[in-house]
């Protein structure tokens, strides 16, 4: 009885996480304060050069001075002024356009580490064939960039979501975050795969890879208990049978 004690608390707690829409809401959240935070930077630009330009006409006007004498102080004066609240608000500009980037970045680091988000910018040239560009997340998994590998694919299974590779998609990202000791979102990944894909031999991965990851995070007698659900669910498929010894070790005391 215990083991299904330790099976249902391991499901119900992978299950208890935050629901796909409130993520993809905090997700179009990011978009549109990075698109906000572009047009930004823009208006800065062009403040940037005003400001510039003002600077010339000042210098201009002061060098005028020297020749024409006091007539065109007010002018000078004029200028200066403006330079000043030019500043002023390029420098207001600068203070609210850092507010923005730390929210966006907290935002980004909330969604990654709450749910292992794909929150990370997509990098450049991407392939546009779906083979193609899931090989490239393992490519870059495989070469230790692990955040950009989890950005590729989960942009992977979100453009091609009735392709036959999503389940091995999500197990790699799954891998990924074992790999970064991020136990319990890795674990949530393996049991999405466990339930979309009852059927598919990626079914039995995801519960070698649960036990594995359970395991790796010191709970090693759910870890038993998923080794033993493992061989008895899909009792002649590889997994299983690697499983089957496994569950009859001991836990250390």
């Amino acid at each position: 009885m215990k083991p299904c004690i330790y099976i249902l608390a391991t499901l119900t707690l992978l299950s208890s996480c935050v629901t796909t829409g409130r993520h993809e809401l905090m997700e179009d959240r990011v978009t549109q304060l990075e698109a906000f935070q572009t047009t930004t930077q823009k208006t800065l630009k062009q403040d940037v050069v005003r400001l510039e330009d003002l600077n010339k006409q000042l210098d201009a006007a002061t060098s005028l001075l020297t020749k024409r004498g006091a007539s065109l102080a007010a002018s000078v004066d004029g200028n200066s002024e403006d330079v000043t609240r030019m500043r002023g608000r390029i420098e207001s500009v600068e203070f609210f356009q850092k507010k923005i980037t730390a929210q966006i970045d907290s935002i980004k680091r909330y969604l990654d580490e709450k749910f292992g988000a794909a929150v990370f910018s997509l990098p450049e040239n991407l392939p546009k064939e779906a083979g193609a560009l899931y090989q490239d997340g393992v490519n870059r998994f495989k070469a230790g960039k692990l955040d950009a590998a989890r950005a590729v694919l989960r942009h992977f299974i979100k453009n091609f979501g009735q392709h036959p590779g999503i389940a091995t998609a999500k197990l790699t990202i799954g891998r990924i975050l074992r790999k970064q000791r991020r136990f319990k979102i890795a674990m949530k990944e393996f049991h999405e795969v466990w339930k979309q894909f009852p059927k598919q031999p990626e079914a039995a991965t995801a519960l070698l890879l649960t036990a594995e990851t359970l395991k790796d995070s010191g709970s090693c007698k759910k870890a038993l208990a998923m080794y033993r659900f493992l061989v008895k669910s899909y009792r002649n498929s590889p997994e299983a049978i690697k499983a089957k010894p496994l569950s009859k070790e001991r836990c250390p005391k």
